[in-house]
């Protein structure tokens, strides 16, 4: 939203809380109007999409617990469906639709994967619900696309660092690091992208995406130990993480979440971290110009913010 508005761009947001939302409530830019509303509730934001030239949709939710299932899929699948059927009403023009790695697929052991590869249903084996719930919001956003021909374009983010996460959806756990309250993790890696690097290809989409095309927001591929010795050279932090097997790790997730421990991970988390999610990106550089700034200075940065928002004394 704020690089839409740092160009020049009218922007019309939609929010439960309207202004109240902490994601716009410090936004102050007379090209700005929120919207109250309920992706839920399509009475709440038709006229709005009506009055727009392009819709980006952002909105979503995230949980690896399995007792938020039917929400997860209320907020991922349900309220998508509801948004693409105005969407096709109101004959929508552009549309940018901020899709999962997780529902797109992965590649073979430490070879990243690139927008041609298929799903692998051995990813909704694992005990994260959340992957269900993307998986069939891009099947049915695919429908509308095939079907109503809808004009999306699809963005696939890795897993964003840096400042600005006011929800914690990612940057917790470098919160929980800084704390001192990540002793382990379970060896496995991730594709990690700056969120404003991110931001920038979904703006690419906007610009010079093609309707029906994948693109894969990534930038680095890392082994969590790799990333959490960058998190102790920016910290100084003296001990690293230690590295647990997986079966025993995802058996205490598994006691925690049924023990309710909310300060624990899920066996879910665990699950994500033991696994290895790594993508190519080349594709929206190429395309989309997307920028790549180092994963240290994201890091920093995104450390910085945590402090100047009272999530880090």
């Amino acid at each position: 939203m704020q690089q839409l508005l740092d160009r020049g761009d009218e922007v019309v947001a939609l929010s439960r809380r309207g202004r109240d939302a902490p994601h716009v409530s410090d936004v102050a830019s007379p090209r700005l109007e929120v919207v109250t509303g309920d992706l839920l509730r399509p009475e709440t934001y038709r006229d709005a999409v009506a009055s727009c030239d392009a819709v980006v949709h952002i909105a979503g939710w995230i949980s690896t617990r399995k007792r938020d299932v039917d929400k997860l899929r209320a907020i991922n699948v349900e309220a998508t469906e509801r948004l693409w059927e105005i969407c096709d009403e109101t004959e929508a023009k552009r549309i940018v639709y901020l899709a999962s790695i997780f529902a797109h697929g992965w590649g073979k052991g430490s070879r990243p994967c690139d927008e041609t590869v298929a799903f692998d249903p051995a990813i909704l084996a694992l005990p994260v619900p959340y992957f269900g719930a993307k998986r069939q919001a891009e099947l049915m956003t695919w429908r509308f696309v095939e079907e109503r021909k809808l004009p999306i374009v699809f963005g696939y983010p890795g897993f964003c660092i840096g400042p600005g996460d006011t929800y914690l959806s990612s940057m917790r756990i470098v919160r929980d690091f800084v704390r001192g309250r990540a002793p382990a993790y379970v060896a496995g890696g991730m594709s990690f992208i700056d969120v404003r690097d991110a931001a920038a290809g979904l703006l690419g989409c906007l610009d010079r995406g093609r309707a029906g095309e994948k693109y894969l927001l990534s930038n680095h591929n890392l082994p969590w130990g790799s990333f959490f010795e960058i998190l102790r050279g920016v910290t100084g932090a003296r001990l690293p993480p230690v590295p647990l097997p997986r079966g025993p790790a995802l058996f205490v997730g598994r006691l925690a979440e049924r023990l309710s421990l909310g300060g624990l991970v899920s066996e879910g988390d665990l699950a994500v971290m033991g696994s290895t999610w790594f993508y190519e990106g080349s594709k929206a550089r190429e395309e989309l110009g997307l920028p790549s700034r180092p994963l240290e200075r994201s890091v920093r940065d995104g450390i910085t913010w945590l402090r100047g928002h009272g999530f880090l004394s």
